[in-house]
């Protein structure tokens, strides 16, 4: 699910805005394409002037608030859930590529590093409400402060440890030398204490050594009983794995018999067709046409798509909306294509078996 960033205008805006130039914000879109995003607007009137150009569509913005470089990922709530999906990845990729952009430009103008800073904060936001200059504030708020206080704090620590040491080194170093002496003397007299050879009657303790010794023979029984467990383990395997073979080849059979009288039938979850949200329903797919029912008990379908001639392409969608055994089927006369996942590998592959016989 990767993005196209090479419009040359994204990092020119990007750098101007870091660098503390008069542009302060910058729009980037889509323009009708799933995956290549473009530079769309920017502008000096800050916060106030982005908001008022959002758009009903997924947008990322970037808007220089004091100290800080607020990255926004903006997808109102009429974004579907596969383009939201797709929207929070690809906003990551967009806060990495502004990030390199940056660290390039720090390397080859090393003179403006210290007033260049990077995206500080990243948010996502489904409502102009939200980006309100109150809300924003106290994001920042939220995340460690305005941006000013740190950077005093940590230039009143950079002062400190400079006069530090300056005092504490003198007193430290000449008071304890003498201390040090006669504590090496009075450690001949102790000395003497240390001669006791008492030790070697504490012998007991080596007789429960001795003991312990002895035992190893009867832990030689663990490995017996390890075989068996590993033996088992294989066992138990061997039957999984006996039921899984035995539970493909119904499966197969099944597949083919229904292939045979050209009926494929299951439950399968679905989006699309205007509707943004998963539904899970009973399918059967007769003829050229595929039914949707809310359960196996209904008599009458609630959705029909006509496949016959009206396909464009049937596949894997994993990687782009994160759910395993999904996949897309895109229709010649509809805006948008249908996304399906099914219970197992199996049923997807039937599924889409089923639907490109149909096509």
């Amino acid at each position: 699910m990767a993005c196209d960033l090479t419009d040359p205008a994204i990092q020119e805006t990007y750098q101007a805005i870091i660098a503390g130039e008069p542009t302060n914000w910058m729009l980037l879109g889509y323009r009708e394409t799933r995956d290549i995003i473009y530079h769309y607007c920017s502008g000096e009137g800050g916060l106030d002037e982005l908001r008022d150009n959002l758009t009903d569509e997924v947008l990322y913005g970037l808007v220089r608030i004091g100290s800080h470089n607020l990255l926004i990922t903006y997808m109102n709530d009429q974004v579907s859930g596969v383009r939201r999906a797709r929207a929070l990845v690809h906003g990551r990729a967009v806060a990495s590529k502004l990030e390199a952009s940056m660290r390039n430009r720090a390397l080859t103008s090393a003179i403006h590093a210290p007033t260049t800073q990077r995206h500080d904060i990243q948010i996502s936001a489904s409502s102009k409400g939200e980006l309100s200059e109150a809300s924003i504030r106290s994001r920042f708020r939220q995340l460690g402060g305005d941006g000013a206080a740190p950077a005093a704090a940590a230039a009143a620590a950079a002062a400190e440890p400079a006069s530090a040491p300056k005092a504490a080194s003198p007193p430290t170093s000449h008071p304890r030398a003498p201390a040090a002496q006669p504590a090496a003397e009075a450690a001949p007299a102790a000395a003497p204490a240390v001669e006791k050879p008492a030790a070697p009657a504490t012998s007991p303790p080596t007789s429960s050594h001795s003991t312990t010794a002895a035992s190893p023979p009867a832990s030689r029984s663990p490995p017996v009983s390890q075989s068996k467990l590993q033996a088992e383990k294989d066992a138990e395997a061997a039957r999984r794995e006996e039921s899984e073979r035995q539970r493909r080849e119904q499966l197969q059979k099944k597949m083919q018999q229904a292939g045979k009288d050209g009926q494929l039938s299951g439950f399968i979850t679905v989006q699309g067709g205007g509707c943004y949200f998963w539904k899970r329903r009973f399918f059967t797919i007769k003829g050229k046409s595929m039914f949707l029912y809310r359960d196996e008990t209904d008599k009458l379908p609630i959705a029909s798509l006509e496949m016959a001639g009206a396909v464009n392409s049937v596949e894997d969608a994993q990687a782009e909306v994160l759910i395993p055994n999904s996949f897309r089927v895109e229709f010649k006369n509809a805006a948008e294509p249908f996304y399906f996942f099914s219970d197992s590998k199996e049923q997807k592959d039937a599924a889409m078996q089923g639907i490109l016989k149909c096509a």
